[in-house]
């Protein structure tokens, strides 16, 4: 029977290290499992996409022949980003989707990120793929099946953009950090009107210039000076598989995602008066307030890209996002995270008057918080020194437990949570002022540094 490491059968995807967790041989087994779960025995058909990463197109023969071996019936799309691969199974009508792609995870690791029907898996359904690798329990077709490869670019564009047309000249810089999204992206901001500063959007997968991930603000240094240097409205980051999106303004001011929603569901609830909004626990407290001032109805969800999907779709929401900058648009679009479709959103709202992005932001307030903190520790031990935390904190405040701990301070709140996708707990803190601030992280940090794997920062 096959073995592959565990710990590569995450929440959202299947993810590890290149050579060590995931060799070719592994990815073909993998691919083979894949196929069984996706319904080979039938001859499923399959849409398999891949980034830029340097072990892509191996692994992307590799899944190639494990599907076929189950007996899936595979149209490949080449190297995309991510969202034109979910675009992909809309398109083809396809009950089964699979992105190559190691996402924002430094450039040693690769993965995959599953889809089936127009639905990520997830949680308990990942865990079923590496069952069947356990157990030995493959389908083989009697006869492969068979593989062929589509450009889609021309469909994709053609709906990424056709409600979109710009009332007025937008001038902006694109950083697509060398990530697999940059020609698709400035070519779809192009068609609807937008003056595009390319800047890193040549795909090159060791990521030369600095590594797209635009969650870092040190990774939106170069977006930032080239914004005010060209003297564009607005500078837009890509993350390297092109489903995350960061702004900023002519300013240099970095708009997070969960201010990008505040700004996108203004004109959907004027419109849609009383719906939801979904985002997830690590967004600032300023938002659910927006929303209802808005006359919208606001949903918090545990963080994740799948779980927030999950949440849009079980309160039918027009809107989702998370802080990280997967947004996901029902109004108007698939309901899938594209950061290509959300840029070309923000244009667009941006073009609709005579408010700059700049002005539009001097209407929200400056939040006092942390960035997203990332505390390095063990993965064998991440959930269990959370939960130590969660059942201190929940005797002394009122907590939200959606998604590890959010705690509710006298004059703001502290959010601990185990990453699901890095050996990492993840803390983001917010306040009335800057005292009250460091005083909930020095309480924070005052029981995590209780835990020896814990890597706390200095100073």
């Amino acid at each position: 029977m096959a073995s592959l490491n565990p710990r590569i059968f995450r929440e959202y995807d299947i993810r590890g290290v290149v050579d060590k967790d995931l060799t070719p041989g592994d990815v073909r087994i993998l691919g083979q499992a894949l196929g069984t779960h996706l319904d080979g025995k039938h001859a499923a058909q399959v849409a398999l996409g891949r980034d830029n990463r340097l072990s892509s197109p191996v692994y992307y023969q590799a899944m190639i022949e494990g599907l076929c071996t189950a007996g899936c019936n595979v149209t490949g799309i080449g190297m995309a980003p991510t969202p034109c691969l979910s675009f992909a199974t809309h398109h083809l009508d396809a009950p089964g989707g699979i992105q190559i792609t190691g996402s924002h995870n430094p450039p040693e690791f690769n993965g995959f990120k599953i889809t089936r029907g127009k639905e990520s898996i997830h949680g308990a359904e990942i865990q079923k793929i590496h069952q069947i690798i356990d157990k030995g329990d493959f389908h083989t077709a009697d006869v492969p099946g068979l593989f062929h490869e589509e450009n889609i670019e021309n469909a994709y564009i053609e709906r990424v953009t056709g409600d979109l047309h710009l009332a007025r000249p937008v001038k902006m810089v694109l950083d697509a950090g060398n990530g697999s999204a940059g020609p698709l992206a400035a070519r779809a901001l192009r068609a609807i009107g937008a003056e595009v500063v390319e800047l890193f959007c040549k795909p090159d997968g060791t990521y030369p210039n600095h590594h797209p991930d635009p969650t870092i603000p040190k990774n939106l240094e170069s977006l930032i000076a080239a914004v005010k240097e060209t003297k564009a409205e607005a500078g837009i980051a890509l993350d390297g598989d092109g489903d995350r999106i960061g702004a900023v303004d002519s300013n240099g001011r970095i708009i997070w995602g969960d201010e990008l929603l505040i700004l996108y569901a203004g004109p959907i609830l004027a419109r849609r008066p009383g719906e939801a909004i979904v985002f997830d626990v690590k967004c600032s407290s300023r938002l659910p307030k927006a929303i209802r001032e808005m006359g919208g109805r606001p949903v918090m969800s545990p963080t994740g890209h799948s779980l927030v999907r999950a949440n849009l779709v079980a309160e039918n929401a027009p809107l989702a996002g998370e802080l990280s900058g997967h947004i996901f648009f029902e109004d108007g679009y698939l309901g899938y995270d594209d950061a290509i479709y959300a840029a070309a959103r923000l244009l667009h709202l941006l073009a609709s008057g005579r408010q700059t992005l700049a002005g539009r932001m001097a209407d929200i307030p400056v939040s006092i918080a942390t960035p997203e903190l990332r505390i390095g520790c063990t993965d064998e031990e991440k959930f269990e020194i959370v939960e130590t935390l969660r059942a201190h904190f929940q005797e002394k405040y009122k907590t939200i437990e959606v998604d590890g701990v959010r705690i509710n301070f006298k004059k703001g709140w502290g959010l601990v949570r185990a990453s699901n996708t890095q050996p990492v707990i993840v803390c983001r803190f917010e306040a009335e002022d800057e005292e009250s601030l460091q005083a909930y992280r020095d309480e924070v940090y005052a029981q995590l540094e209780t835990f020896p794997s814990v890597d706390l920062p200095h100073g």
